[in-house]
Parts: C-alpha cells; sequence; structure tokens
C-alpha cells in the first residue's frame, strides 16, 4: 500500500496556507534563497499590482469614453470601439496579472515552505518562533 498523506488538517496545501507562506516571505525575504526566484516573485508582484492600477483606471476612463459617445452622436460607434477595447483590455491584462500572481505563490510555496507545519509558520508570522 503507498504511503498515505497525514489525514491533519494543518497539512492541507489551501488557499490558507499560501496566504500564511505569503505573509512569512514577505516578513522575512531571506528564506527565498535563490536569486532567480526572488527576480520572478518581484517582477511578478510588480506586474501584479500594475495590471490592478490599469484594472481601477479603465473606470473612469470607460465613463469618460461613454459621456462623449452620448454627446456626439456622429462617433457614437467610434467611442464605444474604443470604450470596448479598453475594458477587454483593462479586463485581460488583470486577469493575466492574478493568474501569474497565484502561479507564483503556488511554486514559492511549495518550493520553500512545503516542509514546515502550518502552526510553525503561524508561530514565524507572529515572531514567537525564530526562522
Amino acid at each position: 500500500m503507498p504511503p498515505q498523506p497525514p489525514q491533519d488538517d494543518s497539512f492541507v496545501a489551501g488557499r490558507d496556507r499560501m496566504d500564511l507562506a505569503m505573509k512569512l516571505i514577505n516578513k522575512h525575504p531571506e528564506i527565498v534563497t535563490d536569486q532567480k526566484d526572488r527576480a520572478w516573485a518581484g517582477t511578478t508582484t510588480f506586474w501584479y499590482k500594475t495590471s490592478w492600477y490599469t484594472l481601477i483606471c479603465s473606470f473612469p476612463l470607460s465613463f469618460y469614453l461613454t459621456r462623449l459617445s452620448a454627446k456626439n452622436p456622429k462617433l457614437q460607434g467610434k467611442y464605444m470601439a474604443y470604450n470596448t477595447g479598453l475594458s477587454s483590455f483593462a479586463l485581460l491584462f488583470f486577469l493575466w496579472g492574478l493568474w501569474n500572481q497565484g502561479k507564483m505563490e503556488e511554486e514559492i510555496t511549495k518550493k520553500y515552505l512545503s516542509h514546515y507545519h502550518i502552526d510553525q509558520m503561524r508561530a514565524m508570522v507572529q515572531g514567537t518562533l525564530a526562522v
């Protein structure tokens, strides 16, 4: 019979464990020892934040283009096409950033923190256990 994973809930690699692991990595960045992984995490986080800003900035621009199309019926199709393109780009860029951020968090967590018990990780985040 193949070895079975522990049935304890604290070993489940779920979203809570990844959130806790990313808090730990943000508090103690020296855990990530490989320079390529550090650079990858930094770049991915930058593009994730940029995608958020793009999505947020697209709302007032979309409102402005809708207002322009209402004011000028002759160019309504042109402004609505710009609005649709802008909204689609912002949404797709945001989803791409979100997907890359999730992928990076999962891989970094599995690579560097899979051997820690979740209670150990909580103690390290709180500062009651040394890294």
